[in-house]
């Protein structure tokens, strides 16, 4: 490598250096305290080690590499002097560009990320995300199940997935998702009933759009979920890919959705869903609700999914004693909810296709079904499925000891905004965060703002 006889004029090297993109975070969180005195007046990036600045370590590495091009992220408090070394440094290196992003405000190093991506330094178009949205088929389930009773009156005479959001149909949020993570199709599915008026939206939202193409899937019936599921298999329009499934109902940011791919590969998950935090109630206007749906959900080590056990009865759960014989460490939660995003690996569709008498609902049959597989690996062969990787474990000469067949993962919603409009109440609380946003937003961008208040004369009450 040394003399040239391979290295990174190779062409191997060069096609797999240009899939990333360098990042070099140089200053985004202000003056290190941790490295005071040095840092009072110089970037900590700037500090020497071995009579040469911090900063020239990382851009060695990256002329060292081959790399061709990156991006160097600073606040503007401190861009001058950076900038400055930077181009010195570089001024007899014709291979390596830097392309500076200069921040306004000191924010943390994800905050620097997701403001790279929303600006478009990185994002979608990037060889790498689109490689990754190529491997799955997206589906946004709009109209399955009926006309949803616990949003009435709102869907006496519309569809669930067009009741507006901040002036905007629910369902127009995940088009918009779907198009700012770059995917280029997608499935709708909709029932014959709701589907004219549903198909007429999404032809005309789209209409200024040519990098999302959507086919429509009519059903006859009202099926649940997971019969909408099977029913694309069984029709084909489920190929061998890994499938997301994206409910009607849902709000949520796109930067969440990543996370979600990095764990689902990672762990090569058979199914990895999003749970999001309730929204805090004060203990003096908590009232018992009617019918309330609350999840039980536990989470193992390294967020694995151990349990999804929704109910409106009661507010005791129980845990099968092959559950804790397995996964002794448990946190039990009943504070988050599942939000509705799933990905799925495509092989679970053959335990749809065998158990399909005892799956209707995604949520309330298929997914505890999978977490029980976890712990009961019974249950895959009653179902005629032999695990995905076996022929690969048997060839393997090593000792490997992750054999588990069945890995369910639940990513949290810790920061970011995601919401279901599932009834009235979500409906209400969704429209105002939504709006809270958009204000917000607008505000930063220096938008002025005139309210209307309307009092109850009789209340006084505003």
């Amino acid at each position: 490598k040394r003399e040239g006889y391979i290295g990174a004029d190779h062409p191997n090297i060069q096609n797999m250096l240009s899939e990333f993109q360098f990042i070099i975070l140089a200053s985004t969180t202000g003056r290190s305290r941790r490295l005071l005195p040095l840092t009072a007046k110089t970037p900590k990036c700037l500090v020497s080690v071995a009579n040469r600045p911090l900063i020239s370590y990382q851009l060695e590495l990256l002329i060292n590499l081959g790399a061709t091009s990156a991006i160097v992220v600073t606040h503007e408090g401190e861009s001058e002097s950076i900038i400055d070394f930077v181009e010195k440094y570089l001024s007899d290196v014709d291979t390596l560009s830097i392309q500076f992003v200069i921040l306004e405000d000191y924010v943390g190093s994800a905050a620097s990320l997701l403001h790279l991506k929303r600006e478009g330094y990185i994002g979608a178009d990037h060889p790498n995300i689109q490689n990754m949205l190529s491997e799955f088929q997206f589906i946004i389930l709009a109209s399955t199940t009926g006309r949803s009773r616990r949003l009435l009156p709102l869907t006496a005479k519309t569809p669930k997935c067009l009741v507006s959001v901040a002036n905007r149909p629910l369902i127009s949020y995940q088009l918009e998702l779907l198009i700012n993570l770059g995917a280029t199709s997608a499935i709708v599915v909709t029932h014959e009933g709701e589907s004219e008026s549903i198909i007429d939206f999404v032809e005309k939202y789209l209409s200024d759009v040519d990098t999302l193409s959507i086919q429509f899937v009519i059903l006859e019936d009202y099926v649940g979920s997971a019969a909408s599921l099977l029913h694309l298999k069984r029709e084909g329009y489920i190929g061998d890919k890994d499938f997301v499934v994206v409910n009607g109902d849902l709000v949520v940011e796109d930067n969440i959705f990543l996370a979600m791919v990095d764990k689902h590969r990672a762990e090569d998950a058979t199914v990895t869903i999003l749970i999001n935090q309730k929204k805090k109630v004060n203990p003096k206007d908590k009232k018992k609700k009617k019918n309330e749906v609350i999840d039980f959900i536990a989470i193992g080590e390294e967020d694995r999914l151990l349990m999804l056990d929704s109910n409106r009865s009661t507010k005791t759960v129980k845990a099968k004693k092959s559950l804790l014989q397995k996964f002794p460490n448990i946190t039990l939660r009943s504070n988050y909810r599942d939000a509705h995003f799933y990905i799925f690996a495509n092989w679970t569709l053959n335990i749809l296709e065998e158990k399909h008498e005892i799956f209707q609902s995604i949520k309330y049959d298929f997914i505890p079904y999978l977490i029980r597989c976890q712990y009961r690996p019974t249950l895959l062969t009653d179902a005629g499925i032999s695990n995905p990787q076996e022929t690969a474990l048997e060839m393997s000469t090593g000792v490997l000891h992750d054999k588990d067949q069945t890995k369910c993962y639940a990513i949290r919603m810790e920061n970011g905004f995601c919401a279901r409009a599932s009834n009235i109440e979500h409906f209400t609380d969704v429209n105002l965060a939504v709006c809270l946003q958009v204000y917000l937003y607008s505000k930063s961008l220096g938008c002025q703002w005139t309210f209307t208040i309307q009092t109850n004369r009789t209340t006084q009450q505003r």
